[in-house]
């Protein structure tokens, strides 16, 4: 199976490690790639105990757990991630994350914040830098998700 992140890796080679805690990212964008896979995998656990331990002071388990089951998560473009040169525990990571929502596509672009306290890295907080709601998706087009496939006979299956 393909990692959900859109790495072109398999899930099992991927960000699979991380959502069974067999494995740590190593990086922002890694961690911010297994959380966008927790998303769409519905592992609300990972994205709660993912969060820097100020953000996850002011995050509630049930609106994590709304929010995830009311999308289904199609694609993720990582589009530019970096590291603090001053303080190697900062990092930041932007990205599009495209979900569908009611049968409409909708984009989420953000600047996420990651810390790293003892030793792993967290997200911290994140900037919206676009939010937008395309057309309501029909059920002969392609999918979103581009495996190909009409709507109807892909994701159009698992919206709730």
């Amino acid at each position: 199976m393909q990692c959900p992140c859109h790495s072109t890796k398999q899930f099992s080679l991927c960000c699979q490690p991380y959502l069974n805690l067999t494995a740590f990212a190593q990086t922002p964008e890694q961690l911010m790639r297994s959380r966008y896979s927790a998303y769409a995998t519905y592992n609300i656990d990972y994205i709660l105990n993912t969060y820097s331990n100020e953000s996850r002071k002011h995050q509630s388990k049930e609106d994590i757990e709304s929010w995830a089951n009311r999308c289904r998560w199609v694609n993720l473009v990582i589009h530019e991630t970096s590291v603090s040169l001053e303080n190697s525990n900062v990092g930041t990571v932007e990205f599009s994350a495209f979900f569908i929502e009611s049968n409409q596509l909708c984009l989420m672009r953000e600047k996420s914040n990651f810390i790293k306290e003892d030793n792993r890295w967290y997200y911290h907080d994140g900037i919206m830098v676009n939010n937008d709601v395309f057309n309501k998706i029909k059920r002969n087009e392609p999918c979103p998700c581009q495996q190909g496939k009409k709507f109807k006979q892909c994701c159009g299956l698992y919206i709730k």
